[in-house]
């Protein structure tokens, strides 16, 4: 049984969430200026998620 207050995330939720926390970390820690750091943090946001989708597309043949 479960607890009321768990959160169940599907993988791209999960994914997504990740790639998020991750993204504003870089972008605090690596920039100074605001602005930099809004561009860095889209920036890495949109590699995570294209990098994390190609390569959930590459193995998708291997899932069978």
């Amino acid at each position: 049984m479960t607890p009321a207050s768990s959160l169940e995330l599907t993988h791209f939720q999960a994914f997504f969430l990740f790639a998020v926390v991750i993204s504003v970390a870089f972008g605090f820690l690596g920039r100074r200026r605001p602005q930099d750091r809004v561009k860095y943090i889209l920036w890495s946001l949109f590699l995570f998620l294209l990098v994390g989708i190609g390569v959930g597309w590459a193995m998708f043949p291997f899932s069978r």
